[in-house]
């Protein structure tokens, strides 16, 4: 997984002609790959058979279903954690479902644990304790979606990592997902 991070932010860096550091920064502020004075255009015009180029090279047509990074705001209480870092971090796109799903997510946890909107009590280098539940505060936004990123992935999960990886996001209807959300919570919720 680390490797295809690395992988993707060197890609991304030729792409957009910037630094790495420049890039890595950019990914923890969710700021990737429209400016705020861009505009996203979610299907193509009528009549056309494909996305239209802008300058750049920055395609100005996203895939239905998709949203922009620079779109969706961070909470404070997240840090630098945003939904579209969780879902990168686990290999799943970030689609309007998706990111919504997390988004919710974050709200039903509703937690002020610093660079842990989703209340992982997953150990880290530099965590500390949030609660007595063992939710951890981490020192960095990298830090807190790497430990999210791990826990998500720690075989606890796998319908909710598949459906995020489906870029579907996390659907009412589908009873393994509410489960597991239910194991996620401690029983306090089934749905996001």
């Amino acid at each position: 997984m680390a490797y295809c991070a690395a992988g993707g932010i060197v890609l991304f860096s030729g792409i957009k002609g910037a630094s790495i550091s420049d890039t890595v920064k950019a990914v923890l502020k969710g700021d990737l790959t429209v400016t705020p004075t861009q505009t996203i255009n979610t299907s193509a015009p009528a009549g056309s058979t494909g996305s239209s180029g802008a300058s750049g090279g920055v395609a100005n047509v996203t895939p239905p279903g998709s949203v922009s990074p620079a779109n969706i705001p961070v909470s404070s209480s997240a840090g630098s954690v945003s939904p579209q870092a969780v879902l990168a971090a686990i290999g799943a796109p970030a689609t309007a479902a998706n990111i919504a799903s997390v988004s919710n997510w974050f709200a039903h946890e509703g937690t002020t644990a610093q660079n842990n909107p989703m209340a992982t009590t997953q150990n880290a280098a530099g965590a500390t304790q949030f609660n007595s539940a063992g939710v951890k505060n981490y020192p960095s936004a990298a830090e807190g979606i790497t430990a999210t990123a791990q826990t998500l992935e720690n075989g606890l999960y796998p319908a909710i990592v598949m459906a995020l990886r489906s870029g579907q996001g996390l659907s009412a209807g589908n009873s393994q997902v509410q489960q597991e959300l239910l194991t996620w919570s401690g029983g306090g919720y089934s749905s996001v």
